[in-house]
């Protein structure tokens, strides 16, 4: 029921456009945008997308306005990542009316503006609109699923995940990784192996292996009191990385069970503005580190000493795996 009226918010927008001109026109985008973003569904749906789809937008729009006749790239997950990127620049430009009429004469010259912004909603918005929605059906959300367990055992299995933990941290590692393939499971993501083997060993999960969008996550502890340091946490990107070109993903998951009662707090390349969720660019592709907080000892944010964080930085997460603390 939730993904239906989802889906019947987005089409109801797409229908807002039609029609329209003028500052109307450019008013209904940016209330579309500010949806898209404020929906946590569609927010990670399109954060997904912008690391998955491979295609180099800005040089594209660059060919396309030397090239009218430059078609769109061949798969569906490219053409969604250029209309999302062209609704953002629109969106932020100065004039945002000027920026939608000069994409829409792409598809058609016209003599009024009405018909350029016609094209412009049916050739730009509707496939980005489609896109979204066909992912709605398929449920096909991997990093909102991964959010969502985050969440859940943030406010409400707290005590409990991290009590099994303490009372044996040997095998807390792989007990807090099944109560993650398990929530994949439940959220109905097919497939989310324990293990499976490739050349590189054996990644804490796969999901949908084969497909072009598999779910290649590895799952590490933080608890240095209990020897579990930031060579740990490195020591899963390295794995992570390593499986993601095993499975030919253009991107990985590392998630960090923080067991500390501090705050963990990673840091972005050089150079980088820092944002969440916390995304790395290496090797060519793009990782997400996501903390979840399992030590109820944790002080609340409003009473969190902020000298008492723990931050670990890229240069010390993508460093050589063989160095040490």
């Amino acid at each position: 029921m939730v993904n239906r009226n989802l889906k019947s918010k987005l089409r109801e927008r797409y229908s807002r456009l039609q029609g329209l001109d003028g500052v109307s026109y450019s008013d209904e985008c940016r209330y579309l945008l500010n949806f898209v973003h404020s929906d946590s569904y569609c927010n990670d749906l399109l954060t997904e997308l912008e690391a998955r789809a491979s295609v180099d937008v800005l040089a594209w729009i660059k060919a396309r306005d030397q090239d009218p006749h430059l078609a769109f790239p061949p798969t569906e997950g490219d053409r969604a990542k250029i209309c999302y990127t062209l609704l953002k620049i629109g969106v932020g430009a100065p004039n945002p009316l000027n920026q939608y009429l000069q994409c829409g004469r792409w598809f058609g010259r016209r003599p009024t503006s009405d018909h350029v912004l016609r094209q412009y909603t049916e050739e730009i918005i509707k496939p980005l609109i489609d896109y979204m929605c066909d992912r709605i059906d398929d449920e096909h959300n991997l990093f909102h699923v991964i959010q969502r367990f985050k969440l859940k055992c943030e406010w409400f299995r707290r005590e409990e995940l991290y009590a099994r933990y303490s009372d044996n941290p040997r095998t807390g590692e792989t007990d807090l990784t099944n109560q993650l393939r398990a929530s994949l499971f439940d959220a109905g993501i097919d497939f989310p192996f324990s293990e499976p083997e490739s050349p590189s060993g054996k990644a804490d999960t796969v999901a949908s292996p084969g497909t072009p969008s598999p779910l290649v996550l590895e799952a590490k502890i933080y608890d240095p009191e209990r020897g579990k340091h930031t060579n740990n946490l490195r020591q899963g990107f390295h794995q992570v990385l390593r499986y993601a070109e095993d499975y030919q993903s253009s991107v990985g998951y590392l998630v960090i069970f923080n067991c500390s009662d501090h705050d963990l707090v990673i840091t972005p390349e050089a150079g980088t503005e820092p944002e969440y969720p916390v995304r790395l660019d290496h090797g060519g592709k793009t990782f997400f580190v996501i903390a979840i907080n399992l030590n109820p000892s944790r002080p609340s944010a409003s009473k969190e000493d902020t000298s008492s964080r723990r931050t670990v930085l890229y240069e010390q997460l993508v460093g050589r795996e063989e160095d040490s603390e």
